[in-house]
């Protein structure tokens, strides 16, 4: 199954935003696709108020890419 993440992250330094759209493929579950598209995120490290990467992150939308075909997720209903 394909998954498409959008993400916005924030620095602490600068007031901007930074979007980041991750597709990853090939997980039936919502959780471990988010977590797969977490991990390719490239965020700073936390301490580091220089970094521009940022540090913390929001999911903007999740869209399954495969809509035609069917697909059931072994989640519990969570919120994103």
């Amino acid at each position: 199954m394909r998954w498409l993440f959008s993400f916005i992250t924030f620095d602490r330094r600068e007031l901007g935003d930074y979007e980041y759209e991750i597709e990853v493929i090939g997980y039936d579950s919502f959780a471990k696709a988010k977590k797969a598209a977490i991990s390719c995120l490239p965020l700073g490290e936390e301490d580091n108020y220089y970094s521009k990467l940022g540090v913390t992150w929001t999911i903007q939308k999740a869209e399954v890419l495969d809509v035609s075909k069917e697909y059931y997720t072994n989640d519990e209903p969570q919120t994103l």
